[in-house]
């Protein structure tokens, strides 16, 4: 199980949060940490994003944007210093709100993989592409881990591959294998489920 962590709710309710989430990796079996950004906060750089989509308490009283990139920064920073990894929702799919499922995009985590060298992070959910994520997401990825050794992808609830075994060229399996050829590197950090 990997532990939820809310840079909304942390910033609201304080480090607490974030005790929590340590105390569920060091003591209660938890293997890392999930993020959801689609649930409207994006990976940094909160500083413009509307609260809209939150809870009418918050609404009321929004913290800062500043205040979640505190939150997710202290995160960071413990993942790293105790080697914690980090599986982050990457699929163009549950936004809390207009525009918020745009915050899982993969170009997103640039700043932070440059921040936190040795911070890992799974790409979670990336499978099917083009199919239900916006094409440039796909060069994206490959790029980003062109630079960073510590960046992984999942293809888990990719239920496309299962039902549809057409050789077409938008097909997932065509797809799929174009995207490995081009990007050797995605070959060695792939993982399924």
């Amino acid at each position: 199980n990997f532990a939820p962590f809310c840079p909304l709710r942390a910033a609201v309710e304080g480090p607490g949060v974030l005790a929590m989430v340590q105390d569920a990796v060091r003591n209660r079996g938890f293997a890392g940490v999930k993020l959801y950004p689609s649930m409207g906060f994006r990976p940094d750089d909160n500083g413009g994003i509307s609260l809209a989509h939150a809870n009418q308490r918050v609404r009321r009283n929004p913290p800062p944007g500043r205040a979640l990139d505190q939150a997710l920064a202290a995160l960071y920073r413990w993942c790293e210093a105790e080697d914690v990894p980090i599986a982050t929702h990457a699929s163009h799919s549950m936004g809390a709100g207009p525009g918020t499922e745009a915050y899982s995009a993969p170009w997103l985590w640039a700043p932070v993989l440059r921040a936190y060298p040795r911070l890992r992070v799974n790409l979670a959910h990336f499978g099917g592409f083009g199919r239900h994520n916006p094409a440039s997401w796909q060069q994206q990825l490959g790029d980003l881990m062109a630079e960073d050794a510590q960046l992984f992808f999942d293809t888990g609830y990719w239920d496309a591959a299962a039902r549809d075994h057409s050789e077409a060229p938008d097909g997932p399996l065509p797809v799929s294998r174009a995207f490995l050829q081009r990007f050797p590197t995605a070959g060695q950090r792939m993982m399924y489920g």
